[in-house]
């Protein structure tokens, strides 16, 4: 893609950090990222060969699956409360657009956590980019004309992100998408950060278009200034794209 839609007005598009940590709003961080399913899926045991070794088969959930008078004698091995199942999800290590959360009141906190360590994490939440489908990788990534409509700002659940003008060994490109958010703890195992970020406007616009998908309020200069940016994309949108894409499409 050429640099259509907003990316013309956000050149450069990223910034290079001097290091890696600590992680910050608008870094490019590869995040083991699960896949959404319309149905969830668990693990169905189906025999409990030993207290190790089990036989197993993934199927979607069922209506009342969840009851203590269901519980799978075999779940008692691998310690599952009585109203607990083994979700079957798949995931992928993705490049994720970070936004780190401002406050956590730790000290408030902390007192009262004892054993319960989890309600104490520090967590980030992550929006995964997902590849554009080229010649090569035809169906096996987000249409090409579906990222260039997403880059005049005309999907809201969309935002995309332009090639990085430095190297990268993996590709750090695509579709980012909100629609798939998800928080994650910031373990070395889970995250590897990279050195790249979205510039201060970049981060502005997509917190912008988060802050109206959700519905929230935010800084009224910021908001009345995206709202001009869209009226200007979305003219040019009508204007000079949506007659190619109407050409494209054989309409």
């Amino acid at each position: 893609m050429t640099q259509t839609g907003v990316i013309q007005l956000l050149t450069p598009f990223y910034e290079k950090l001097k290091s890696t940590k600590p992680l910050r709003t608008g870094q490019i961080c590869f995040v083991v990222t699960p896949y959404l399913y319309q149905v969830p899926q668990i693990l169905d045991f189906i025999d409990a060969v030993s207290g190790e070794k089990f036989v197993v088969r993934k199927r979607n959930v069922r209506e009342n699956e969840f009851h203590a008078n269901q519980f799978p004698k075999a779940l008692r091995h691998l310690n599952f409360g009585l109203t607990e199942r083994p979700l079957f999800v798949k995931a992928k290590k993705r490049p994720v657009i970070i936004i780190s959360p401002e406050e956590f009141e730790m000290p408030l906190l902390l007192p009262f956590v004892g054993h319960r360590k989890h309600l104490s994490w520090n967590v980030l939440v992550g929006i995964p980019i997902y590849s554009i489908e080229t010649e090569e990788t035809r169906y096996s990534g987000v249409p090409q004309e579906i990222a260039i409509i997403a880059s005049y700002l005309r999907l809201p659940q969309f935002f995309y992100c332009p090639p990085p003008e430095v190297y990268w060994p993996e590709s750090i490109s695509g579709l980012a998408r909100l629609d798939r958010l998800f928080t994650f703890c910031p373990h070395h195992l889970t995250a590897s950060p990279t050195n790249i970020a979205l510039n201060d406007d970049a981060v502005s616009i997509l917190l912008c278009m988060l802050q109206d998908w959700l519905g929230l309020t935010g800084e009224e200069k910021m908001k009345q200034l995206f709202e001009e940016i869209k009226i200007e994309l979305r003219k040019e949108f009508e204007e000079n794209v949506r007659p190619f894409l109407r050409k494209a499409n054989g309409k």
